[in-house]
């Protein structure tokens, strides 16, 4: 017969596969003395000292840490430490079946002795668990998993539950929390920002059409520079302080800098492999592209969409990417392959970290990546020179609270923008486990970064000469007119499917808002149990749309997944109980959604058919010429 520990451990795999990575450091746990029971009590080990790790009444403490939940409210609970038993079977039985739980062990040891104990099989064959533990690498990496499976709808019911004594592990438990909440946060934002927003990317996506079909693909670069060093130049204050130094890595270096430090690079004798530019507007062409001059060999990187005239003029080869691989990005990459994914976060400097990552660099070198206001200023002064405005008093609105650990270990005034930028690079050197030095000499700590002066890491990594130049690898592209013409009927009859499938949401939307305004003057305050339970049965339709949105026009969902998953998350916060006030705030909240998804959708058909006539267009010059 199979033991408690083989069974345990073959469930926890079935549900929690990322558990693998961390099985053999608990196989190989020799609990030893690092677990005892005594007195009927358990206890754990921290230090030299014994502590208990759960009481005698489990089953009383298991009611006294769930004693503020509400049973028919779907939660995400955050939990340290597994060893109460009677604490995961009462969240099973006494939790709504929507509720989710990220357990975090920390003590390794408890965990062998939990698996080696209890069974547990019937808890972990529910599907609402997931067990976290290891090195902060592999946490992140189980974190982003769950929370991309929906978790994250329960945002605004994340609870944090802790077995009494494990406030001995107070760092790792706030480290823990601050990592669920950047991922949840990072996972929000990568849903895209206002619907305006993301019809001006549709409308430089088709009028960079051209240049997708010619642009260098990522496939070219990939692994080109195993083993070599990249040097990431952005524009933090700290840029100042060291970019002179910056020459004694050409040539021994893959060199990408952001666009608005490209002008200091040239300044200071330097000559980058690429420039990496994000903006689809017209403000930082105007800036740093717009009646300048470039040099043929430099390769410019970054988003195909991308403000038109940069790609028009620019002189060099671009390598264009989709910034993500599922609806309206993944729909245009499919039909322009040379368009291939990468997650390359929101700013320039981690565009161009992400293309040294994926060309096989290591380690990355940061510099001028503040992310904080050193010294109160916003930038390099080098860019304030160029357009003769002041760069003093960094202070923004709503970030002089906002402090984060720096480099030094003091603290440093930063903004929400800037954290964001900092949780992609720890995120990332957490997860690919791609070594980064930061090289920048001032600003906010990047945590699992290599903090090195730029001289240092100079004589560290950049040692040998590089291979080639990444102009020297990537190919010279053409389309003939027949390629470009079949490609260009090939994208109209794609929109006119889209089209299609905006009409038929368009006639689902009206049918369901039609039922909803039928309970406009609905009396909530007299209406009986049996009134407000058909009510709901009827609001349901709501469910059906959203799921033919994601499941049958999923090449659509991102022009309505914003406000359809901030609308999913605030069903979740009202709670499941059948109530006047439930039922009608779940009412406005529908009502506000449907209108919502109508508004983008006739904004969405006008831009799509802008789309068609600009492709035809193009067709027919093409033929003319």
């Amino acid at each position: 017969m199979a033991s408690i520990y083989k069974k345990n451990m073959e469930a926890l795999k079935n549900c929690n596969p990322l558990i693998q990575s961390v099985e053999p450091y608990i196989h190989n746990c020799d609990v030893g003395q690092h677990v005892r029971l005594q007195d009927g009590v358990l206890q754990f080990q921290y230090g030299s000292e014994y502590y208990q790790l759960t009481s005698k009444d489990k089953n009383r403490e298991a009611d006294y840490l769930l004693r503020d939940l509400d049973e028919y409210k779907d939660y995400l609970i955050v939990l340290f430490g597994m060893a109460n038993v009677n604490l995961l079977r009462k969240i099973v039985q006494n939790t709504s079946e929507g509720t989710r739980v990220l357990v975090f062990e920390p003590n390794l040891f408890v965990m062998k002795y939990t698996l080696k104990n209890e069974n547990l099989v019937d808890v972990l064959e529910t599907g609402k668990f997931a067990f976290i533990a290891g090195e902060e690498r592999t946490m992140k990496s189980a974190v982003m998993v769950y929370t991309a499976q929906k978790w994250d709808n329960l945002v605004q019911n994340l609870v944090a539950i802790s077995l009494p004594n494990y406030y001995l592990y107070q760092d790792y438990r706030l480290k823990c929390i601050q990592m669920v909440s950047n991922e949840i946060e990072h996972h929000l934002k990568r849903l895209g920002t206002s619907l305006e927003d993301m019809l001006d990317g549709l409308q430089n996506h088709y009028r960079n059409v051209d240049q997708a079909m010619t642009c260098n693909s990522l496939s070219e670069l990939k692994g080109k520079y195993t083993g070599y060093p990249a040097i990431i130049v952005a524009s933090g204050p700290s840029l100042d302080k060291n970019i002179h130094q910056l020459k004694e890595a050409q040539d021994k270096a893959l060199i990408i800098t952001c666009d608005a430090s490209y002008a200091a690079c040239v300044s200071n004798g330097v000559k980058p492999d690429a420039i990496a530019s994000i903006e689809r507007y017209s403000p930082t062409y105007d800036f740093f592209y717009k009646d300048r001059e470039f040099p043929q060999d430099l390769v410019l990187v970054g988003p195909a969409l991308l403000w038109p005239e940069l790609l028009e003029n620019f002189p060099g080869k671009k390598m264009l990417m989709a910034k993500n691989y599922s609806g309206l990005e993944g729909w245009w990459s499919e039909l322009l392959p040379n368009l291939q994914y990468l997650d390359m976060g929101h700013s320039c400097a981690t565009a161009a970290y992400a293309v040294a990552v994926e060309a096989g660099c290591s380690p990355v070198i940061l510099i001028g990546q503040d992310l904080a206001y050193t010294d109160d200023k916003f930038h390099t002064d080098s860019i304030h020179e160029q357009f003769g405005s002041a760069n003093v008093g960094g202070t923004v609105e709503g970030v002089d609270d906002l402090m984060v650990e720096g480099i030094d270990g003091k603290p440093v005034r930063t903004s929400d923008t800037f954290n964001l930028f900092r949780f992609f690079f720890e995120e990332n050197i957490a997860i690919n486990g791609v070594p980064v030095v930061d090289a920048t000499e001032g600003g906010a700590k990047i945590a699992g970064s290599e903090i090195l002066t730029l001289t240092e890491a100079i004589g560290k990594y950049c040692t040998r000469p590089l291979p080639y130049h990444m102009n020297d690898i990537l190919e010279e592209r053409q389309i003939s007119r027949e390629d470009a013409s079949a490609k260009y009927d090939e994208i109209i009859e794609a929109a006119k499917k889209i089209l299609d499938g905006l009409k038929e949401v368009q006639q689902r939307v009206m049918g369901h808002f039609e039922v909803l305004m039928k309970y406009k003057d609905f009396d909530y305050e007299n209406a009986s149990e049996d009134d407000l339970y058909h009510m709901v049965l009827n609001m349901q339709e709501a469910d059906k749309l959203v799921t033919f949105l994601v499941e049958e026009k999923s090449e659509l969902v991102s022009y309505y997944q914003q406000i359809i998953k901030q609308t999913i998350i605030y069903v979740k916060k009202i709670g499941n109980r059948l109530t006047p006030e439930n039922v009608k705030r779940n009412w406005e909240l529908q009502v506000n959604l449907m209108q919502m998804v109508d508004i983008s959708t006739v904004a969405t058909s006008q831009r799509f058919t802008d789309l068609i006539r600009f492709i035809e267009e193009k067709k027919n010059e093409r033929e003319v010429h």
